[in-house]
């Protein structure tokens, strides 16, 4: 008997190519070209302007495909930091494929945008002294706005 069938490769993509920092997980899944005879491991490692276990978590760093099977998957999942950083980038890259005579089809890489959701505390800070210099000379008018500007930083 000869065995003519094809090694499978691995090619990785994701659910969304961008998220909120308060948004949902996306789904990043590897899928063979073809199954294969025995488990498949694929190792993933994070790069990119965004931190890692900071700004967003990998539900794993590594994902199986069952033997038989076509696809695995691991998600990200971003956290919303209170912080404005302004938007990053979230990379994901296949560090390893093993098993079932498996490879890498070319260099596997996945950007995900994360957009800040934060408003940028320079234009609040900004915006707030330009309104104490209008209220100054008004006492009753500048601890109301003193009383707001409280209410929202809490």
């Amino acid at each position: 008997i000869t065995n003519d069938d094809t090694a499978p490769t691995l090619s990785l993509t994701s659910s969304s190519a961008s998220v909120d920092e308060d948004g949902s997980a996306i789904t990043l899944t590897g899928a063979l070209s073809n199954p294969t005879y025995e488990t498949v491991t694929v190792g993933v490692s994070a790069s990119g302007t965004a931190t890692l276990n900071t700004d967003y978590s990998l539900s794993a760093s590594s994902f199986t495909i069952a033997a038989e099977g076509t696809t695995g998957s691991v998600t990200a999942t971003p956290t919303n930091d209170n912080t404005f950083e302004g938007d990053e980038t979230i990379i994901i890259d296949v560090s390893s494929v093993s098993g079932g005579s498996a490879t890498e089809s070319g260099t596997q890489q996945i950007t995900i945008a994360l957009k800040e959701d934060d408003a940028e505390e320079l234009v609040v800070n900004t915006i707030s002294n330009a309104m104490i210099g209008v209220y100054r000379d008004n006492p009753w008018l500048l601890d109301m706005l003193k009383k707001h500007l409280n209410e929202i930083d809490n």
